[in-house]
């Protein structure tokens, strides 16, 4: 499986949407977006247009660049973040995948305990 160094803009968008504290309703209404368009683009079902990306990084402080390729200064990712986006990548895997990387999370955590 070849990985890619470059960040999905659709984990991107929810990392700057969550560092500012919005809810997708909320990021919806101000960037005049329709229901449920932001949920489709972070769960990647669709791809957002530039125009949309330029709508969405003005209400986000930042550049289509940026909100592509960098991330969010303003704030850290909150623990929440951080397993929402973890489940949300386990999820998109196979079963048998997703039982093995659990298996190897939690042996992690132990060795992490132990130290």
């Amino acid at each position: 499986m070849v990985s890619s160094a470059l960040p999905e803009i659709k984990d991107q968008i929810f990392l700057w949407r969550t560092s500012k504290g919005l809810s997708q309703m909320e990021l919806e209404r101000k960037a005049g977006l329709a229901h449920n368009t932001l949920s489709r683009i972070e769960t990647g079902q669709v791809q957002p247009r530039l125009e949309t990306l330029e709508k969405l990084a003005r209400i986000l402080e930042t550049d289509v660049e940026g909100l592509q390729f960098k991330k969010p200064t303003v704030s850290p990712m909150t623990r929440d973040t951080l397993m929402k986006l973890l489940i949300r990548d386990i999820e998109e895997l196979p079963l048998e995948q997703q039982a093995d990387v659990v298996d190897v999370l939690r042996k992690i955590v132990q060795l992490t305990k132990q130290q």
